[in-house]
């Protein structure tokens, strides 16, 4: 069954229980004597439902900190025994769990956070696109800038400045695709196929940089 496993929470944090609890996408509700809240990633504030924030934990199981490191301690858990997760989600009328990114992969647009996965499905609904992945890259005016990398649906061919024009279309400005496009054959991917946005990021080199 979907669940949200945490060794800082002695096991998990959330499970679907049955069934009758399952949810598509969702990691289930707080499992036995677990709270759970979804909070701003940046002020902190309570969200409300089905809007995407940090999710965190409090019970009896949550640990009570680092051995001889009160600081990395205070970074995980605040003064009311809530754990962040690093997760970001949300809750849904029935307070199931969804969890659509990690608060490290965000990219920060001039102060503003995007998800990268948010722009990974808009840009899969241009069509014939087989993967993509979106990460941010360094930008002299944004500071960070979304960047994406598209293998294209075999035989296909991708119009870049199309596509660019098309997620312009369906986004924020802060959201599009300042870091620009790339066309690529696959991407690294781990054993378990999560993408590795990092090994993207390190790869880049900014158009400046190039000989």
């Amino acid at each position: 069954m979907p669940s949200l496993g945490l060794t800082e929470a002695s096991g998990l944090g959330s499970t679907t229980r049955g069934l009758s609890e399952f949810r598509l996408d969702s990691v289930g509700p707080p499992g036995p004597l677990f709270q759970a809240k979804v909070v701003d990633t940046e002020t902190g504030r309570l969200v409300g439902e089905r809007e995407e924030g940090e999710i965190c934990f409090r019970g009896p199981a949550i640990m009570v900190g680092y051995a001889n490191n009160p600081k990395a301690t205070a970074e995980l858990i605040d003064s009311d025994g809530w754990l962040r997760t690093g997760d970001v989600g949300y809750y849904d009328e029935n307070n199931h769990l969804y969890i659509t990114d990690r608060i490290k992969d965000l990219i920060k647009v001039k102060g503003y956070q995007v998800s990268p996965t948010e722009l990974e499905n808009v840009i899969m609904k241009y069509g014939n696109i087989s993967d993509v992945a979106v990460a941010g890259v360094p930008h002299g005016n944004l500071g960070e800038a979304p960047r994406a990398w598209i293998v294209p649906a075999e035989g296909a061919t991708i119009d870049i400045v199309s596509l660019m024009k098309y997620v312009a279309d369906q986004v924020v400005q802060y959201k599009q695709l300042a870091g620009g496009v790339e066309i690529v054959d696959s991407l690294p991917r781990n054993p378990i196929g999560k993408i590795l946005r990092k090994q993207l990021q390190h790869a880049y080199v900014p158009p400046h940089s190039k000989l």
